[in-house]
């Protein structure tokens, strides 16, 4: 268990399943193969490149210290190792299909603007921004390489996608308020403050609700999500652990409708 908290393997898998959508498009299997391969390596290198960078922070806070392998001296040379070899591989599968290597390196351009080089994460809007574009920015970028014709159905989709990329990195910021303002981190949540972030964190559980009709064909199932919406705004949402799982509910929904 250690050693997947440690390397975040259920994160990875989970934000990796937005690949899976693009079996509804009958995708080459190898093709398919391929592009899960990408997606999966951009994932991790992703959260490891973050956890490399946020590791003098991270030393700061008792519980992210002790699943950040890169404070770890028994984790930390092979945490360096599969980083590197991550964002490495993430390139080079871009060569099995060089005309949409584009996809590639801008999902790596994605996972290193915002732990380093211009350090969104720690930019007010721009973290959210970028961060959005993380999850949100695989759907486009799997329409791109699958030349997928894009309608509004696929457009609501990435709205949805990108308000769930938007909630986890307010959520993240919400939990981490106290330690990112003693550690000088500039993000959205220190700048706007608590309560403000709570209210927009709010208004993108009914933007995300009131969405939902329009990827559903069906006129008798149109409005049924609408009944998730009180579920959204009641549940409580005091830790991080209970915005997961309205966030978790909220992309299962999301995917439910899109496939019916």
């Amino acid at each position: 268990m250690a050693i997947i908290k440690q390397y975040r393997i259920i994160e990875i898998l989970l934000f990796s399943t937005t690949a899976l959508f693009f079996l509804k498009y009958g995708a080459p299997v190898q093709q398919f193969l391929l592009f899960l391969s990408a997606i999966v390596l951009y994932n991790y290198f992703m959260f490891s490149f973050n956890d490399f960078m946020d590791k003098d922070k991270d030393s700061h806070d008792a519980e992210k210290k002790t699943r950040n392998p890169f404070l770890n001296s028994q984790s930390r040379q092979i945490a360096t190792l599969l980083m590197a070899l991550s964002g490495a591989l993430l390139i080079l599968l871009g060569l099995f299909k060089i005309h949409k290597i584009y996809v590639n390196v801008l999902l790596f351009l994605i996972a290193f603007s915002y732990s380093a080089g211009i350090r969104a994460k720690n930019k007010p809007f721009l973290d959210v921004i970028v961060h959005g574009a993380w999850v949100a920015g695989t759907l486009v970028l799997g329409f791109l390489f699958f030349d997928v014709p894009v309608t509004i159905r696929e457009a609501t989709l990435v709205f949805q996608y990108l308000i769930v990329s938007t909630l986890i990195e307010l959520s993240q910021g919400i939990r981490d308020y106290e330690v990112d303002k003693n550690t000088d981190e500039n993000t959205t949540v220190v700048y706007i403050g608590l309560s403000k972030t709570k209210t927009v964190y709010a208004l993108f559980i009914f933007l995300f609700a009131l969405a939902t009709p329009l990827l559903v064909d069906t006129v008798y199932l149109k409005y049924l999500s609408l009944l998730f919406l009180p579920i959204y705004y009641f549940s409580r949402q005091d830790t991080y652990d209970q915005r997961a799982n309205v966030i978790n509910l909220m992309i299962g929904l999301s995917v439910f409708t899109f496939i019916l």
